[in-house]
């Protein structure tokens, strides 16, 4: 795919400014849901306890300060909104260690700024320029995070994980309140200790919620839909 146009007046990280910086967010965001989600990792229900902690950073995020990220087309609001990250990301202003709402907290701006680079400073580069960055951002964030360089795999049919999976919906009957509900996964992260967990959607009685599952969950839950679709069709 060709790169855009560049305007002169127009702020875009070099390729060697995405790679360190994209390594270290990277880091910062997978340190941060792993340690979030061993932290609970109580009786194997990982899930489940840091549900309400996830909810109450979402309720956080939605008025946080730097939610908003600036136009392209702004270059001196980007700088300052990247050196505002970096601030507030700063190893030494991590959260205390019961603190895990701020722990995912602090994912959630990392993710955002990742995105931001991703979608904006990238898709001003050639895709080689892209895949050098991404190659060396895979194989250094792993080595900072697990100690060892990722493993080369030949590629193995499995089931859709991550993007690929957002803005699926599922329909089958709840099973406290037996009716037809459609949910619908809103959003994903991925930990080293818990795998891709998924964030569901739905609308019950007093008002939309929102469900924490695991890989394995969803699952369970894409079989029960297709188990229900079936009894459905031979009534």
């Amino acid at each position: 795919m060709p790169s855009l146009t560049i305007s002169s007046s127009m702020w875009i990280m070099t390729a060697n400014e995405l790679k360190e910086k994209l390594t270290r967010l990277t880091v910062i965001a997978q340190r941060s849901m792993d340690y979030a989600s061993h932290h609970r990792l109580v009786n194997q229900d990982t899930i489940r306890l840091l549900q309400p902690y996830y909810d109450g950073a979402c309720a956080l995020w939605e008025n946080y300060w730097l939610r908003v990220v600036p136009a392209m087309t702004d270059s001196d609001a980007r700088r300052k909104w990247f050196r505002d990250v970096d601030e507030v990301l700063r190893e030494d202003r991590s959260p205390g260690p019961d603190d895990l709402t701020s722990w995912c907290l602090r994912a959630f701006l990392a993710f955002a700024a990742l995105e931001a680079m991703h979608t904006h400073d990238m898709s001003y580069l050639s895709d080689e320029v892209n895949g050098s960055i991404n190659q060396h951002v895979m194989r250094e964030s792993c080595i900072q995070v697990t100690g060892r360089r990722p493993p080369t795999l030949a590629p193995q049919p499995g089931p859709p994980t991550g993007s690929s999976l957002v803005g699926t919906k599922l329909r089958m009957r709840d099973p406290n309140t037996f009716l037809d509900t459609e949910y619908t996964i809103v959003d994903f992260a991925h930990s080293t200790f818990s795998g891709y967990i998924y964030v569901l959607e739905f609308v019950a009685s007093e008002g939309p919620q929102t469900r924490i599952v695991s890989q394995g969950e969803l699952e369970e839950l894409s079989s029960q839909q297709s188990r229900w679709q079936t009894r459905t069709s031979h009534r």
